[in-house]
């Protein structure tokens, strides 16, 4: 353990540093690596706050932004692993901290170039959209668009990177599956016990935390989900009708210039309003 510590867990003094410098080069890779044209010139403001009670599986997320207001402050939140976690829980989180999954979790969950994209073209949504947005957008796009970078070779194509999001990305799947199963074929607690303890993707723990989501925030993961899956898909609508002259900066720009609409308008505009080249 204190060999994995030194070689690849940040300690507290260094994550606030190793956050911000993580950051800047995501921003340096969307402008100087990909060239996508998105706007990356936002401060994201780090604090490090106990939110275990939120959040108890996530050790870093970004707080709820409106786009109601008029004028937005990113922050961040790190959560410090504390006492209250038993001793196998604690290992769990440490390794959370290593610096392929903190970077990944930086992509997914504190790097808001969605939202600072909206704040920046705030007069070209609608009331609708910025009071309602569709929550299926707002919670897949994170992991979508962390998918597409780490495929352009965010990372320097470093397959820890890659694993970790794939892993997590899996663990997402997997708990949409069993939430369709627990709540609309109404799976026994014992054998929804033996589908998360007979996963390797999840420590044997994780039931404590099962309970919560399943509580406190159902169908979340079938949000992110729905998300990603329809992301991926107008991809390739878009890609299908750009043919040849197709180009990866259009298709993000547009989707984020179409604002977090329900994915039938975007399926709709695609089909019915998209130029075909």
């Amino acid at each position: 353990m204190d060999e994995e510590i030194k070689k690849e867990i940040p300690l507290k003094d260094q994550i606030l540093d190793f956050s911000q410098g993580t950051l800047e080069y995501m921003k340096l890779f969307i402008e100087d690596v990909t060239n996508w044209e998105l706007p990356v010139d936002f401060e994201l403001k780090f604090d490090w706050k106990v939110t275990s009670y939120k959040f108890p599986e996530k050790l870093l997320f970004l707080e709820p932004v409106s786009l109601l207001c008029n004028q937005v402050k990113f922050r961040c939140r790190l959560t410090p692993v504390t006492g209250d976690h038993d001793l196998f829980e604690q290992l769990a989180l440490l390794r959370g901290y290593n610096k392929p999954g903190f970077k990944k979790m930086l992509l997914v969950e504190a790097f808001p170039v969605h939202y600072h994209y909206w704040f920046k073209h705030l007069k070209e949504l609608s009331p609708a959209v910025r009071a309602f947005p569709y929550q299926s957008f707002l919670k897949g796009w994170p992991y979508y668009f962390a998918l597409v970078m780490v495929k352009s070779g965010y990372g320097g194509y470093d397959p820890k990177i890659k694993f970790v999001l794939l892993k997590k990305i899996a663990q997402i799947y997997f708990y949409a599956y069993t939430e369709i199963e627990y709540y609309a074929n109404r799976l026994e607690r014992s054998q929804l016990t033996k589908m998360f303890t007979d996963n390797p993707l999840f420590p044997k723990s994780i039931m404590k935390h099962i309970d919560y989501k399943l509580s406190c925030f159902p169908t979340q993961d079938l949000i992110v989900y729905w998300g990603i899956k329809n992301f991926q898909q107008l991809e390739k609508e878009y890609q299908q009708k750009k043919g040849t002259s197709f180009a990866f900066r259009d298709f993000l720009r547009l989707i984020l210039k179409l604002g977090p609409v329900p994915f039938d308008i975007i399926h709709a505009y695609m089909k019915s309003r998209l130029p075909i080249s």
